[in-house]
């Protein structure tokens, strides 16, 4: 029998389901190469760690997990074979991931001898300045959440919705469920969905939250305010006035800073240094006057802050000094 689908034998073998054949299979696979070998025994002992049945398992640490040690996988290998490894530790990490889920879900045996009893929990993640991440919910959504940035739920979600909260922005690509609406809600502000892809901005410096949409539909309640947004509409929503304004907009520019672009369009001086200290983790301190009428618009892309700073500089009045995480700008 031809080995065509190995993260389905690797997951039968770890879970202690596997037949005779299956494991004739793995033992095959894994006699091919040496990287093959390193990949399955680091499923196998992270997969280990994770079974006691004294607390619940949680997928998404596994996944983590699995990826950060295989990083760690000490051998000499060209670039196109570190590329397999990244593929096949991706593929089998998700594999495992569903597993997880699945026995969640229906709460039954991860072992014959094992039972993992069902446990809610508090997930709370939370970046710092200069910080990104991606975060996978059991659901099958995505969530690339911006720095400075917290994103909170309760796990696993409840049979009749799934909720997170907000503080900050984030990027989201929900997974299609037409039983359980996801629920995103940030203050006074909440955002229901059913499955799509949409960012919202919610820092609580901010003057206003700013929800954007780039595919599906989307209902936003402020209040007693409700409205529906299609794609390409942008919602501003102001934090002091609880204004609420529509208008169709460019979301791949709000979305920019999930591709680890820097946009500034019309930007005033206090929004360059907010997003700024957001982005690199920097404090920055100010000497002498702006002119409030100037506006900076650029791009960067995994640019180094002093590259952003100086293309500032060339368009406006000033100098900078940059010292480790402080910066000091000065107006001429």
């Amino acid at each position: 029998m031809e080995i065509t689908d190995i993260d389905i034998v690797i997951r039968k073998v770890l879970l202690d389901l596997a037949d005779d054949e299956e494991h004739r299979q793995l033992e095959v696979w894994m006699s091919k190469s040496d990287l093959n070998r390193q990949i399955f025994d680091q499923m196998k002992n992270i997969w280990g760690e994770k079974e006691s049945p004294k607390k619940a398992i949680n997928e998404e640490e596994i996944i983590d997990e699995i990826w950060n040690q295989s990083q760690q996988v000490e051998v000499k290998l060209n670039s196109t074979r570190k590329k397999k490894l990244g593929i096949q530790i991706t593929k089998i990490a998700a594999a495992i991931g569903f597993i997880v889920a699945f026995y969640f879900l229906f709460n039954v045996e991860f072992t014959p001898k094992q039972k993992v009893e069902l446990q809610f929990q508090k997930i709370e993640k939370k970046n710092i300045s200069g910080q990104k991440s991606r975060i996978h919910l059991t659901d099958g959504t995505v969530v690339w959440l911006n720095a400075e940035s917290t994103l909170s739920y309760i796990k696993p979600f409840d049979k009749g919705q799934r909720e997170v909260s907000l503080e900050g922005e984030a990027y989201f690509e929900v997974a299609k469920d037409k039983d359980r609406p996801f629920i995103v809600k940030m203050g006074d502000t909440e955002v229901r969905v059913l499955g799509t892809k949409f960012n919202i901005s919610s820092f609580a410096e901010d003057e206003k939250e700013i929800i954007a949409l780039a595919e599906g539909k989307i209902q936003i309640s402020h209040g007693v305010m409700s409205q529906i947004l299609t794609p390409g509409w942008i919602v501003e929503i102001n934090n002091s006035t609880s204004h609420m304004e529509s208008y169709e907009g460019n979301v791949k520019d709000v979305t920019a800073w999930t591709k680890d672009i820097l946009l500034f369009k019309n930007a005033s001086y206090q929004e360059i240094f907010e997003r700024l200290e957001r982005w690199y983790g920097v404090h920055i301190k100010t000497e002498g006057i702006p002119d409030d009428k100037l506006k900076f618009n650029g791009s960067f892309q995994d640019e180094y802050l002093s590259n952003v700073l100086e293309n500032l500089m060339i368009e406006h009045k000033m100098s900078y000094e940059l010292e480790g995480e402080n910066v000091i700008i000065k107006f001429n």
